[in-house]
């Protein structure tokens, strides 16, 4: 792969349609878009709150996400992806984070997460497609996540596509469907696949959408793609973090900024409802991974809705705070807290009671906080700080 010069227009598309053209002002470091004329008489808008349907030049703000918008940015590969993507472009003397935002974009082309594409694409990375054996993909995970030099990095770059998170994950298929697999990371335990499939079906349990889950092999978490539909068609997906235009890992958000969102977004309270119920569980069962990456919304029909949850998984003591604010709090925070949030965003104080309470009663009988205090010992144990145990119920 050679890149002779940077690229300064693609063409994005979204189920087999041109979306609009994408260009990259390089003195002014910012994107510009603009929709094709059939999709503004076809199409929806792909970023309601940033891209509107309108026939305009819409420009970037170089001081948010670096000049780009937050429906491309999510399309990049972020933690995991971006390693392997690194790794991948190293061999060929290139460096993923020197290369120009357009062609970043080029190197996901049809290959991203939800239903965008970007045109044209680089060529395919050459590579021995072999059936997915997930002992040996565990393991050459192992030898990446060491640095160590593995022969099948190209066949891992098509695996994982645009990955997000940290944890290694590979993009299989199962049954006729596309599935996510995720390994262990070096702080994970041993059972992390197994803790991360419980936590699935609690949270079923609490009342909330989750898509169907297996534990593969009895230790490897795997969850049904929820940007790809029964025959494998595309489904348009917009992050928290790439609708309200902010950086996931440097923004401070609070949830009630998340849920007047998807209000904003949706037009129907059961969609903040649903939020709701998710922060609840986030709350209650020690998930403070909860940033604007890990929640998502999907096209459906015609009108956008909250996506199923996914990346629910313990934090260990030493991780305090929550990625999102609850009514002001991010750390030790409690039913009064929860319920002050209710009123901030109009949800029935009636509603809003039995969500925590049958979120509460599926994270108690399933003994969730016990999985928080294994990885909290395992943590301690590594060296790594833990504090001591919040009390919430």
């Amino acid at each position: 792969m050679t890149l002779k010069k940077p690229t300064s227009v693609i063409s994005v598309c979204c189920q087999g349609l041109e979306v609009g053209l994408l260009k990259y002002d390089f003195p002014a470091r910012v994107m510009q878009f603009e929709y094709s004329t059939d999709w503004l008489q076809h199409g929806f808008a792909i970023s309601p709150f940033r891209l509107p349907l309108e026939n305009k030049f819409f420009r970037g703000r170089p001081e948010i996400l670096n000049g780009n918008f937050g429906v491309f940015e999510d399309s990049l590969p972020d933690a995991w992806g971006q390693k392997i993507l690194r790794d991948c472009l190293a061999r060929r003397d290139l460096e993923y984070l020197a290369l120009p935002p357009l062609d970043r974009l080029r190197l996901v082309g049809s290959g991203g997460r939800g239903a965008l594409e970007y045109y044209p694409e680089y060529p395919e990375l050459g590579f021995e497609d072999r059936p997915p054996d997930l002992e040996t993909l565990a393991e050459e995970a192992r030898i990446l996540i060491e640095g160590r030099a593995l022969e099948s990095l190209d066949e891992w770059r098509a695996r994982a596509g645009s990955s997000g998170g940290a944890r290694p994950k590979v993009h299989i298929p199962h049954e006729g469907r596309d599935w996510i697999v995720k390994f262990r990371s070096q702080i994970d335990p041993p059972n992390i696949g197994a803790i991360e499939y419980q936590y699935a079906l609690t949270a079923v349990k609490a009342g909330l959408e989750m898509p169907p889950v297996k534990l593969f092999e009895d230790k490897y978490f795997g969850i049904l793609r929820f940007d790809r539909g029964p025959g494998g068609e595309k489904v348009m997906t917009l992050s928290a973090a790439g609708l309200l235009e902010k950086d996931f890992s440097r923004s401070v958000s609070d949830y009630s900024e998340l849920m007047s969102a998807a209000f904003r977004l949706t037009r129907d309270y059961g969609e903040v409802s649903k939020v709701f119920r998710l922060m609840c569980f986030n709350i209650l069962a020690r998930n403070r991974d909860d940033h604007l990456k890990n929640f998502a919304f999907i096209r459906d029909g015609d009108s956008w809705r909250s996506s199923p949850a996914y990346d629910l998984t313990p934090s260990p003591e030493g991780m305090f705070a929550h990625a999102l604010g609850v009514a002001g709090k991010r750390a030790n925070v409690k039913w009064p807290d929860v319920l002050r949030l209710a009123r901030q965003v109009n949800l029935d104080a009636k509603e809003a009671g039995a969500i925590w309470d049958q979120v509460t009663t599926a994270v108690r009988e399933d003994n969730l906080l016990e999985f928080v205090k294994d990885l909290s010992s395992r943590t301690e144990k590594s060296g790594r700080p833990a504090s001591a145990g919040l009390p919430l119920f």
